[in-house]
C-alpha cells in the first residue's frame, strides 16, 4: 500500500511538473536565443545553473531540519528528489503547480499532512525573512543608497516584513500558548497539536541561516555569470547579490506573477541599472531567467532519480501524534 501512496504521489508530482514545463515551453516560443549561443555565453550560463541547482539542495536540507525538530525522520535525498521534481511546478500561476506537486509527493514518502504544513509554511516564512535580511545586507555593503529600489517596490518591503516580524512571533507564542488553549477550548482536537507540531526557534534559526546561504549561492552563481557575460565592466557583486534577493521577494509577494517572472526582472533590471550600462545590466537580467528555467529543467530528471529509489521502512518514521 505504502509502495502504491509512493507510485501515486510521484504520478501527481509528474503531471503538475509536467504542465508547467508545457507552459516554459510555450513562453519561450519566439524569443531570440541565438545571443546565449556563444561559447562564453554558454559557460556563464552553466556556471549560474551549477550555483542555482546548490541552493535548490541546501533547501533540502533546511527542509530536513524542520521535519526531525517536529520528529519526522526523513533522508535529504527523498526530500531533495521532491523538491527537484516539483520546481518547475511554480511556473503555473501562483505556483499551483509546485505545492499540489510537493504535497503529494510528500504525502506519498510518509509526511503526513500536519507536519508537511507546518514546515512548508515556516519554510516559506523563513525563506521571506532570509531574502530581506540577504537583499538589505548586501546593499548596505554594496554602498547604495536605498533609494534605488523603486518606491512601489518599498511600500511591498514594508508590508513583507511587518509580516515576517508578526508571523515569527506568533509562531513563538503559538509553540507556548497553542496546546493549553486547545486542551481548554477544543479538548477533542488536542491530540493534532503540541508544542512539539510547531519547530523550536534553534531549529528555525538553524534553517534560516540556510537559507540565507541559498540566497548568497544564487547571488554568486550571478556575480560569476556577470563577469563571463560581461567582460571589462566593473562588477559589484555585492549590489547584483542584494537586486537579485530583493526582486525574489518583491516578485513572490506581487500575485499573478508565475514565478515572480517580469515583477522579479523589472525590479532587478531598476536596481543594477544605475551602476551597469544598460545593454550590460539588460543581459544579466535576461540571462538570469535563461538559468533558472534550465536549472529547473536540469533539476527534474535529478529529482525523478532521486524520488524513484524504493522506499525502505527505516527511511522514514512519522511521528504518531503529528498524523
Amino acid at each position: 500500500m505504502r509502495h502504491l501512496r509512493s507510485r501515486l504521489g510521484l504520478l501527481v508530482g509528474l503531471v503538475a511538473s509536467v504542465a508547467s514545463i508545457a507552459y516554459i515551453v510555450a513562453s519561450w516560443r519566439g524569443q531570440d536565443m541565438r545571443a546565449f549561443a556563444s561559447p562564453r555565453a554558454i559557460a556563464a550560463l552553466g556556471s549560474g545553473v551549477v550555483f542555482y541547482m546548490a541552493g535548490v539542495l541546501i533547501t533540502a536540507r533546511a527542509w530536513q531540519r524542520l521535519l526531525s525538530d517536529i520528529g519526522i525522520s526523513s533522508k535529504w535525498r527523498d526530500l531533495a528528489g521532491i523538491l527537484a521534481v516539483t520546481q518547475v511546478g511554480k511556473y503555473l500561476p501562483g505556483n499551483v503547480g509546485q505545492h499540489i506537486g510537493r504535497a503529494t509527493m510528500a504525502f506519498s514518502r510518509g509526511i503526513a499532512p500536519v507536519p508537511f504544513v507546518v514546515t512548508a509554511g515556516v519554510e516559506l516564512l523563513l525563506m521571506m525573512l532570509a531574502s530581506v535580511t540577504v537583499g538589505i545586507s548586501a546593499l548596505l555593503l554594496s554602498g547604495k543608497s536605498f533609494a534605488l529600489i523603486p518606491a512601489n517596490a518599498t511600500q511591498v518591503l514594508v508590508l513583507v516584513m511587518v509580516f515576517i516580524a508578526t508571523a515569527i512571533v506568533g509562531l513563538l507564542l503559538a509553540r507556548k500558548l497553542a496546546p493549553s488553549l486547545i486542551r481548554r477550548f477544543a479538548p477533542r482536537h488536542a491530540h493534532a497539536f503540541n508544542a512539539g507540531t510547531l519547530p523550536s526557534a534553534s531549529a528555525m534559526s538553524a534553517a534560516f541561516s540556510m537559507y540565507c546561504l541559498v540566497y548568497l549561492a544564487f547571488g554568486g552563481g550571478i556575480v560569476l555569470m556577470a563577469h563571463i557575460l560581461t567582460p571589462g565592466i566593473p562588477q559589484d557583486a555585492w549590489l547584483l547579490v542584494g537586486s537579485f534577493a530583493l526582486a525574489w521577494i518583491i516578485g513572490f509577494a506581487t500575485p499573478g506573477a508565475p514565478a515572480g517572472l517580469g515583477v522579479r526582472e523589472a525590479v532587478m533590471l531598476l536596481i543594477i541599472g544605475t551602476s551597469y550600462p544598460a545593454a550590460a545590466a539588460a543581459a544579466i537580467v535576461v540571462a538570469l531567467r535563461v538559468v533558472t528555467t534550465l536549472g529547473d529543467l536540469v533539476l527534474f530528471p535529478i529529482g525523478l532519480l532521486l524520488a524513484t529509489k524504493p522506499l525502505k521502512q527505516a527511511d522514514m518514521t512519522a511521528n504518531g501524534r503529528n498524523q
